[in-house]
C-alpha cells in the first residue's frame, strides 16, 4: 500500500500507491463466506484476499505506519491459510465453513477493517497539486531536471541539491523556504561562476554570501580590456537585478513570498543559473 522510503536530501517521505489500497479492497470478497457454504465455492476471494493481505504485512512500511493493522491482518492471514487448508474437503471440516471458522472469520475481519480506518485516519494525507507547469513528483523529487541535461554537469552538486529542495518547497506550499533555497543555489553558483574567470583571482576576494562584492568583481572583468574569457554582461546584469529586488528583501524575516512570486523566484533562478553555466 506504501512504497518504500524515498529520500530526498532533507528528511524522508512514504509514498501512498493507490492500486495497491484498491487490491487491499479484496479483502471484503471474504464476506461473502457464509456458514455451510463449501469452501471451494470461495476459491477466487480466499485467493485474491491473502494476495492483498499478504502484500500490505509485508510491507516495511506498512509495518511502520499502520502497525496495528499489520498485525490485525496477519491474524486474518493465518484464518485464510485454515480456509485454503480446508478447501480441498480432507480436513476436519469436510470442506464445509462451520459455525465456528465462519465466526472467527468475520470477527477477524471487523477486527482488521476497524483497526485500518483508525490508522488510516490519522495519516497525514495529502493530495499535491501542480504548480505552473511542474508536476508534484518532479517538484518534490526531480526540480533539478528542469535545467538542460548539457548544462546539469557544470552545475556544482551543492547547487542541484539547493534547488531540488526549492523545488520541494515550492510543491509544499513553503514560498519563503522556495525562495530562500533558490536564491540560496544561486548563490553557490555565482561563486562558482566568479572563480571560473581567471581575472577575479587577482581582485578583492569578497565575503561570503557578499553578492555585491562578486558582482562588482565581474564587472571590473568585463570592463577590462585585456582580461579573456570575460562573463556575459546579460548574465551580470540579471544577477544584480536579482541581488537588489528578489534576494536581499527574501533574506531578511519580516518578508513572506506567496505563490505568485515564489514562482516567479524559482523560475529566474534557474534561468540565471542556467546562463552562467552557458558562459562557463
Amino acid at each position: 500500500m506504501i512504497s518504500p522510503y524515498r529520500r530526498m536530501g532533507y528528511g524522508e517521505m512514504k509514498r501512498v500507491t493507490q492500486f495497491d489500497i484498491y487490491l487491499l479492497g479484496t479483502v471484503r470478497c471474504l464476506s461473502r463466506v457464509k456458514a455451510g457454504d463449501r469452501i471451494d465455492a470461495h476459491r477466487e476471494s480466499i485467493i485474491l484476499s491473502y494476495i492483498g493481505l499478504n502484500g500490505f504485512s509485508n510491507n516495511p512500511v506498512s509495518v511502520s505506519s499502520l502497525p496495528g493493522s499489520v498485525k490485525a491482518a496477519k491474524d486474518l492471514l493465518t484464518q485464510i491459510g485454515i480456509l485454503e487448508g480446508e478447501m480441498g474437503g480432507q480436513g476436519f471440516s469436510k470442506g464445509i465453513v462451520s459455525d465456528s471458522m465462519y465466526d472467527f472469520l468475520a470477527r477477524l475481519m471487523h477486527e482488521f477493517e476497524a483497526i485500518l480506518r483508525h490508522e488510516m485516519s490519522l495519516m497525514p494525507t495529502y493530495v499535491i497539486e501542480k504548480t505552473g507547469i511542474y508536476n508534484a513528483d518532479d517538484l518534490l523529487e526531480h526540480a533539478d531536471n528542469a535545467f538542460l541535461v548539457s548544462l546539469k554537469s557544470k552545475i556544482p552538486t551543492q547547487v542541484l541539491d539547493d534547488f531540488r529542495k526549492a523545488g520541494a518547497c515550492l510543491g509544499f506550499d513553503l514560498y519563503t523556504a522556495c525562495g530562500f533555497h533558490a536564491f540560496r543555489a544561486v548563490d553557490g553558483m555565482l561563486r562558482c561562476y566568479h572563480d571560473a574567470f581567471p581575472a577575479t583571482s587577482s581582485m578583492k576576494k569578497p565575503q561570503p554570501r557578499d553578492w555585491n562584492g562578486l558582482i562588482t568583481n565581474l564587472r571590473g572583468v568585463i570592463g577590462d580590456p585585456v582580461a579573456s574569457p570575460k562573463p556575459n554582461l546579460r548574465t551580470v546584469e540579471l544577477l544584480d537585478k536579482i541581488r537588489s529586488m528578489d534576494r536581499n528583501p527574501v533574506i531578511h524575516p519580516e518578508v513572506d513570498l506567496d505563490a505568485e512570486t515564489a514562482l516567479t523566484s524559482f523560475e529566474v533562478s534557474k534561468l540565471v543559473i542556467e546562463y552562467m553555466a552557458i558562459d562557463i
